[in-house]
């Protein structure tokens, strides 16, 4: 669709006239654009500190450095404008659009992003009389998508504003008042929060590295499947936080249970997880796929690491710590994984072929199909079982594993431990269970 050429000619004597009124000079008169369409206009580095342009249309707009300093633009639409190094210090932008908006390097120091909506306005011949609304149901900023790298938001307002997948690294946001923003899946690397009152806010699938919370009040906070990497949390007020299923590393999280990558991990396999979870939580569009195939891990501890879908063929987990872990549909063919810990993991779905398992401990895990959606007939969702055939499970602790459908034609289940293990539906051709211990077994018909 074609750009829509916006003519500016109307616009100079008001602009002339404002910034004589910005530098105190006579015949000054500040500018007023309130409810205008500017939708496309091309304003860079226009002077519009203390300008009125409540409820204006300016998406689209050009407005790289511009000075907006004091600016009222009160339920402004400024989505998908250019507001690259532009000044909005203490400007209103209560209940301003933002989506998409880029606002790299710009400068929002004291800015006012509070929840607002213009309910009317009657323009007169001089001046307009804007009647806002900043009743508590009104919708914050909406930032979703907007490029603030390096932006100065120090001591902002804005409360319940959406910042959804933007861009914030480096940005300062240190004493803003934050509470119930939603963050969710944002680039926060090294942004500085300290300060911050972020109570209720959402940072769920949220990448936090380097980030500065110091000081920051984070009760009740979002923080499932975020990416956490040496971050700072030192004085903070984390009570109520959820940080299920998030990732962590080189950092120690007051009250965090969960997984926490070990600091002496070979950088480049960290770097690898790391990918990984961000390709994961990002449904693809981000970070990228592990592959950790070929690799000599014996003896990592990584419990409950999520690592599903993985590439970890002929990989080397020797005695290595994976309880609990995440490992659907991970490729683990011909991988050693002897005396390895695996109690309570997903493994659904897991291509375990020609993998060795001997005395590993497996009790309570979960082996058994996957379903995938429109992979089978007529589009209906196809189970897909996991394929331990050939895999050498000797003496391996299996005690209440769920293996039902598992594909084990020769597997080697010599003196493995299957009590209370779910068999049923499971492929035992040429299949070696000598020895094997069967109490309370569920074996196929």
């Amino acid at each position: 669709m074609a750009l829509r050429q916006f003519d500016i000619r109307p616009l100079l004597p008001a602009l002339k006239r404002h910034n004589a009124f910005v530098k105190g000079r006579p015949g000054g008169v500040r500018a007023n654009f309130v409810k205008r369409d500017l939708a496309g206009a091309n304003l860079p580095k226009a002077n519009l500190e203390n300008a009125v342009l409540s409820g204006s249309d300016l998406s689209g707009a050009m407005l790289y450095r511009a000075n907006l300093k004091y600016a009222d633009l009160f339920a402004a639409n400024l989505v998908d404008a250019n507001l690259t190094g532009a000044d909005l210090s203490r400007a209103d932008l209560r209940g301003a659009r933002l989506r998409g908006a880029k606002l790299v390097d710009a400068v929002l120091k004291g800015a006012d992003f509070r929840p607002g909506t213009l309910r009317d306005a009657a323009m007169g011949d001089s001046r307009a009389e804007v009647v806002k609304d900043t009743t508590q149901d009104a919708d914050g900023a909406d930032l979703t998508g907007a490029q603030l790298d390096r932006a100065d938001m120090s001591r902002t307002q804005m409360s319940e504003a959406k910042l959804i997948g933007s861009s914030l690294a480096s940005a300062d946001f240190s004493g803003a008042e934050m509470v119930q923003c939603d963050l969710s899946k944002a680039d926060l690397t090294n942004a500085d929060f300290s300060g911050t009152k972020m109570k209720g806010a959402n940072l769920s699938g949220s990448l936090l590295a380097q980030t500065n919370f110091a000081g920051a009040v984070l009760r009740e906070v979002n923080m499932r499947n975020a990416v956490i990497e040496k971050a700072n949390f030192g004085g903070c007020d984390l009570s109520g936080s959820q940080f299920e299923n998030a990732f962590v590393s080189g950092v120690d999280i007051p009250g965090f249970g969960g997984f926490s990558l070990p600091g002496d991990l070979d950088p480049d396999i960290a770097s690898a997880l790391r990918d990984h979870y961000l390709w994961i939580n990002s449904d693809g569009a981000g970070g990228r796929r592990a592959d950790l195939s070929d690799r000599d891990l014996t003896g990592c501890h990584l419990a409950k690491v999520n690592m599903a879908g993985a590439l970890l063929n002929n990989t080397v987990l020797a005695e290595a710590n994976l309880e609990g872990c995440m490992l659907r549909l991970t490729d683990l063919s011909g991988a050693n994984l002897d005396k390895a810990n695996l109690d309570g993991a997903d493994l659904c779905g897991c291509n375990l072929s020609e993998a060795t398992l001997r005395g590993a401990r497996l009790s309570g895990a979960d082996l058994s199909p996957v379903a995938l959606a429109g992979s089978g007939q007529k589009g209906g969702a196809r189970s897909w079982p996991v394929n331990l055939a050939g895999a050498d499970l000797s003496a391996a602790k299996l005690a209440n594993a769920n293996m039902r459908g598992a594909r084990l034609n020769r597997a080697l289940l010599r003196g493995a431990d299957l009590t209370g293990a779910v068999l049923s539906g499971a492929v035992l051709d040429d299949a070696d269970l000598t020895d094997a211990v069967l109490e309370d077994t569920s074996l196929p018909e």
